[in-house]
């Protein structure tokens, strides 16, 4: 869901304030009263931020005021806490971060690793970026209690430039903020999931293709069948049955945790699953 500021937030366990949210006196009262009642935030970039920097939002886990980095390009280093969700190496970000330090108690998720010098027609580099001189004392990502930031646009980051480690970071600290999400499936990045409720019973749409992307438009020309399809549904109660829709065919399924564990035989370009 996209929210305003004024929306009902006790809807949800989870706020994410992506790359550019002004954050106002009053809304930053409504995200505190939200957290102490047991909501969780992660804010990134910008968001939360004053012109000059300071967080207007007090609970930002970072301590001081953020200072516009220098660099055009600086690298992400995990911490030995997300190692084996990040790949154990320093990775390029192609956007202006802010220099941050975590606050007093403060799990650092990752710290910035600067360049030699930034790349320009003064300083040349054959590759895209100048390679990292090492690492500094500044946050990259930090979380403490129920809230997290990162220092980066890594909403932009990811969409402008593709780059997975900034994915794989914001899901790092979505489960550290909110658990495992309702719903986990080993299929494809591009496989789309939505989930529907009708009456008690749960719907589950996973849908995926091979769009071949021209003048603006994904063009789907061949069903490429996905087999085997293993997923975990986050279920309010123990479901009686789980059926494919919408064929009605039985689909046997494990239950264990609040969750209910299924294999989709195929999926070809989309189908349902149901809960019952």
């Amino acid at each position: 869901d996209v929210v305003d500021p004024n929306d009902d937030l006790g809807r949800y366990r989870l706020l994410i304030l992506p790359d550019e949210i002004a954050v106002s006196t009053a809304f930053a009262r409504r995200l505190d009263r939200f957290v102490a009642r047991g909501g969780a935030v992660l804010a990134t970039g910008a968001s939360g931020l004053d012109a000059a920097g300071q967080p207007v939002w007090k609970a930002l886990p970072i301590r001081g005021a953020a200072e516009p980095s220098p660099f055009t390009v600086t690298y992400l280093e995990p911490a030995h806490g997300l190692r084996g969700e990040l790949p154990a190496m320093p990775c390029a970000l192609y956007e202006k971060g802010w220099r941050v330090r975590a606050a007093a108690g403060a799990e650092l998720l990752a710290t910035v690793t600067e360049p030699y010098f930034d790349r320009s027609w003064r300083h040349f580099c054959s590759h895209a970026q100048t390679p990292p001189a090492k690492p500094t004392s500044f946050a990259a990502a930090v979380i403490k209690g129920r809230v997290a930031y990162i220092a980066y646009p890594i909403f932009r980051l990811f969409g402008t430039h593709g780059l997975l480690p900034c994915r794989a970071l914001v899901a790092a600290c979505l489960r550290r903020l909110a658990g495992r999400p309702m719903v986990e499936i080993a299929a494809p990045a591009t496989t789309e999931v939505s989930v529907m409720r009708k009456g008690r019973a749960t719907v589950v749409h996973v849908l995926f293709a091979a769009p071949d992307h021209r003048n603006g438009l994904d063009i789907v020309e061949d069903i490429v069948p996905l087999h085997d399809v293993a997923m975990s549904v986050a279920l309010p109660h123990k479901p009686a049955r789980a059926l494919l829709a919408p064929s009605c065919e039985p689909l046997p399924f494990a239950w264990a945790d609040g969750r209910a564990e299924v294999k989709i035989p195929r999926v070809d370009g989309h189908q349902m699953v149901v809960f019952e």
